[in-house]
């Protein structure tokens, strides 16, 4: 079952920003949010969780933000 949530999460990608113009970092905010609730998680452990990945890289060297 995982595998057909991450497929529908990356087919909401591809038409949020193809289809319906989304910015693409917004999609992908969207589509992590939907998959982690889609996988069992709470909202607040979802966003925790995305909180964490997102605080981890940004804070290591390999990401630079212009």
């Amino acid at each position: 079952m995982n595998a057909v949530y991450l497929l529908f999460a990356v087919l909401f990608v591809a038409v949020a920003t193809q289809v319906w113009r989304v910015m693409p970092v917004l999609a992908l905010i969207l589509a992590a949010g939907l998959y982690g609730l889609a996988q069992g998680g709470s909202p607040p452990w979802t966003a925790k969780e995305f909180g964490t990945g997102f605080g981890q890289a940004v804070a290591s060297a390999g990401l630079t933000l212009v």
